[in-house]
């Protein structure tokens, strides 16, 4: 069966995806050369006219969703996979839309086989349920939800449900009736979903039996009563029912429907069942809001009617629930206002009854009726109140949408979604310290002196003020500082030894005094022990210095171990317990990494060299240090990272291959996945990788181009035709991007070249553009003549603001004078002793160790 699946995978990949032309659906014109990739990209040709496209996905099953783009591509197989779907076979549709949001085009695409490579959840364990809190053990680490179904025995559904973040959840609302079994069910979920054994309730009963019901008839007067008669009908706990339902037989008719008050008048019911003049009997049970039965069926009441008139149809309409959405009138009466029917929405409320669908003709319930018509049911948007008040009142003063300054402000009532601007104004000798929601001691929403809370809901923000000036070490959460405190102005203050967490590889310098209302440098080289006169609000910040002579040699057994080591020291420098996603590329070429150099910096994500006999080992470091559900940016195409380097990786991550039939292939598909579209591009030879590997830190967009060619390829022009850029960077001598390639690209922005000598020029050249002097003070050296070693280096360089630097023994001038130049003493040598010795390294950085 293996061997079977193998050759229908390898004829699979020779034949691509098929195209599929569907017909016009539904009279629109088709949608063209709709294609799928194997990574579930989906591309269609662009619709004359179209300003966006939306697509509805999956065709199949009632779970669809809509996604709007504006471009002619969609990620499919991540849309299927934030969806939560199951691995199957999906299909979606795309419209084409015009700026007026008329429809143009209207296709289906091909079939795209999905596989949800997610880690599957695990069903909970532990279910019990004491017939009030049903609990269960958590499913593991992550965030997983959980929905709880509750149903009762012999129902092929389920009565209630509800979901939660926790382990355990009241349903004891789910037990409507005494005489029944209940059995629960829990459900994780996050990217597919598993369901725990139904478990049966304890000895908790429900919440109702069915009770017998009275209906009494006096005169036109019909009231449902406890049996006995001792009262209105009530509920087990006391409560009156939410709804009855009554049945009419009689002068012809069996007429069924809801009538919601009790007592009711009986002759308006039988004009409302339409019913014409005859003998009538009556009966009817009572209901919990959600259907279900509070009682047997009442004895008969019997009602003889004489219909009044000829019956009138009214229609009711609108946006909300009707007790009934037909009024059976008499013509030549008017009609008893309905009641106030119940809005879909909860940011609106029902505004009343108009004659007109505009709503500006309100109904008059005085008149008579003499023909049918439609009753229109207003709804408006709830404006929801936005207050302010100072706290202490002395401490300051707040405004709303630019009121005067008071000690309370608002409200100010606007629709739900609207933004109203708060601002607070604290009193000489006081300091601002947050706006708190609902009281002063609230949840704090905000520490800004402006703030623009949206209006979901009513709610009344508390400007907190504190009595003195603040005086804060560090930034706000800024970790090991000292709560805040606050000084009468004028106070003295001695500054204290640093107690804040210093960064990799740096050490504690001096203090800085800022200001706490502008941010303007107050003082600065302040030592612990100093004094400071305390005349305002201050922020009392550490400056970092790069522990001198901190010298780190990454390097392992093999490149790949070397790609590991870096990678290591990349999650240390970005202090994360994970990686949002890795970036695998071969190891025995360079082109395809030091084109994946800019994606692997955006997140930043480590680039790790790999091949078969190498994986084993990639992969677990992989499985350590990746996020569940993180991206495996896969560069190339199988003949450089194979499927079997994959291996452990397809159903745990998102796996996504960038490929093309050639290196600068490749590296388009790299730009394309980041959506490159201005800014500033780098140009490299692709060719050669000094160049390359000594601008991978820098963090922008790389171009690599075929200095043998002296060309761009059509390819290459198109996708920088589609950008704007307002700077292009040649990266090299002319021997590496010749002249008639610049010239090319002068066509597409303004360019300049960056160039040495030679490759060791050429690197600091590079360093002296994009590491500017006051915040690079590390350098990470690469051997210049062989890349494994450095080709990885490229985030962390991006991470520390640390250039690379190409040397080798015999050519340090150029390293060495660009770090005696800048006073830079700490870096990192990338490789084993073999490529760049000790010594040559202890030269360039005048230390005397290395690590």
């Amino acid at each position: 069966m293996k061997k079977i699946l193998n050759i229908l995978l390898c004829l699979f990949l020779l034949t691509g995806i098929a195209v599929r032309n569907v017909e016009a659906e539904g009279g629109f014109p088709d949608i063209t050369n709709i294609q799928i990739d194997e990574s579930g990209m989906m591309t269609w040709d662009i619709v004359p006219g179209a300003s966006y496209y939306n697509i509805f996905y999956p065709n199949e099953g009632s779970h669809r969703v809509v996604s709007t783009q504006e471009t002619n591509s969609f990620d499919f197989d991540t849309a299927l996979t934030q969806e939560r779907l199951r691995s199957g076979t999906y299909s979606a549709t795309i419209e084409a839309i015009s700026a007026e949001g008329a429809a143009l085009a209207h296709s289906t695409s091909p079939k795209y086989s999905f596989v949800n490579r997610n880690p599957e959840c695990p069903p909970p364990k532990n279910v019990r349920w004491d017939g009030n809190l049903v609990r269960w053990d958590p499913a593991g680490d992550l965030e997983y939800g959980y929905e709880v179904h509750v149903y009762e025995e012999g129902t092929d559904g389920y009565n209630w449900g509800g979901s939660t973040v926790e382990n355990f959840m009241d349903v004891s609302n789910a037990l409507t009736y005494q005489d029944k079994q209940y059995y629960a069910t829990v459900t994780t979920y996050m990217y597919e979903y598993a369901n725990s054994e139904p478990v049966a309730t304890g000895s908790r009963p429900g919440r109702f039996t069915i009770r017998d019901i009275l209906l009494t008839l006096d005169g036109e007067t019909a009231e449902f009563k406890n049996a006995g008669g001792t009262g209105a009908f009530t509920d087990d706990e006391g409560n009156p029912p939410a709804k009855y339902y009554l049945t009419i037989y009689g002068g012809g008719m069996n007429w069924g429907g809801q009538i919601l008050h009790s007592p009711f008048n009986v002759k308006d019911a039988i004009i409302q069942a339409k019913g014409e003049t005859g003998h009538y009997e009556i009966r009817g049970y009572a209901m919990t809001e959600y259907w279900y039965r509070l009682s047997e069926d009442s004895n008969p009441i019997t009602y003889d009617f004489v219909k009044p008139g000829n019956y009138i149809h009214i229609q009711l309409q609108g946006s909300g629930s009707f007790e009934s959405n037909e009024i059976i009138a008499i013509e030549g009466q008017p009609i008893e206002q309905p009641a106030d029917p119940i809005p879909y929405y909860q940011n609106e409320y029902f505004a009343g009854w108009f004659s007109d669908p505009e709503w500006t003709i309100p109904y008059d319930f005085s008149k008579p009726v003499t023909e049918p018509f439609i009753l229109y049911a207003a709804f408006e948007q709830k404006k929801n109140g936005i207050g302010a008040v100072a706290f202490p009142a002395e401490g300051g003063t707040v405004s709303a949408d630019g009121s005067p300054f008071a000690a309370t402000a608002g409200p100010v009532y606007k629709t739900p979604g609207n933004v109203v601007e708060l601002e607070a104004k604290p009193n000489e000798g006081y300091t601002f310290t947050g706006w708190h929601v609902d009281s002063p001691d609230g949840e704090l929403y905000d520490t800004s002196l402006t703030t623009w809370p949206y209006t979901y809901s009513d709610q009344t923000f508390y400007a907190v003020f504190k009595k003195g000036y603040e005086v804060r070490y560090g930034y706000a959460g800024s970790p090991g500082a000292p709560e805040p405190l606050y000084v009468e102005k004028g106070t003295v203050i001695t500054l204290e030894e640093n107690m804040l967490e210093a960064p990799l590889g740096y050490t504690f310098a001096y203090w800085g005094i800022y200001s706490a209302e502008d941010w303007s440098c107050i003082a600065t080289e302040l030592h612990p022990g100093d004094t400071f006169k305390v005349e305002e609000g201050i922020n009392i910040i550490p400056t970092w210095s790069v522990i001198g002579g901190n010298v780190t040699r990454l390097s392992g057994k093999l490149r790949y171990d070397t790609s590991i080591r870096v990678a290591e020291e990349l999650k240390k420098t970005i202090d994360s317990d994970k990686f949002d996603a890795v970036v695998l590329a071969t190891g025995e070429k360079f082109a395809d990494a030091l084109g994946g150099g800019f994606l692997a910096t955006r997140f930043p994500a480590p680039i790790l060299l790999t091949k078969p006999s190498q994986a084993a080992k990639v992969n677990k470091f992989i499985n350590e240090n990746l996020m569940p559900g993180g991206t495996v940016y896969i560069l190339g195409g199988t003949g450089a990272v194979p499927e079997e380097c994959l291996d452990g990786l397809n159903n745990v991550y998102r796996i996504r291959r960038l490929s093309g039939k050639t290196r600068y292939d490749t590296n388009l598909a790299i730009l394309k996945e980041m959506n490159v579209l201005g800014g500033e591009l780098l140009i490299c030879s692709g060719e050669n990788y000094a160049d390359a590997l000594a601008a991978s830190a820098v963090g922008i967009p790389m171009m690599l181009v075929n200095p043998k060619k002296k060309t761009l390829t059509e390819e290459q022009k198109t996708f920088l035709a589609s950008a704007s850029y307002s700077k292009i960077y040649i990266i090299g001598g002319t021997g590496a991007v010749p002249e008639e390639i610049e010239n090319e690209v002068k066509a597409y922005g303004e360019t300049e070249r960056l160039s040495g000598k030679g490759r060791y020029e050429t690197s600091v050249a590079i360093a002296e553009t994009f590491f500017n002097y006051y915040y690079s003070e590390r350098v990470i050296l690469a051997y210049s003549h062989d890349y494994p070693d450095g080709l990885c280096a490229g985030p962390l360089g991006y991470a520390l603001y640390a250039p690379i630097i190409l040397t080798r023994n015999g050519n340090e001038a150029p390293a060495q004078q660009y770090c005696s130049n800048h006073g830079i003493t700490s870096g990192y040598v990338t490789g084993g002793t073999g490529r760049i010795p000790d010594d040559t390294a202890k030269y360039i950085f005048n230390v005397t160790e290395i690590k």
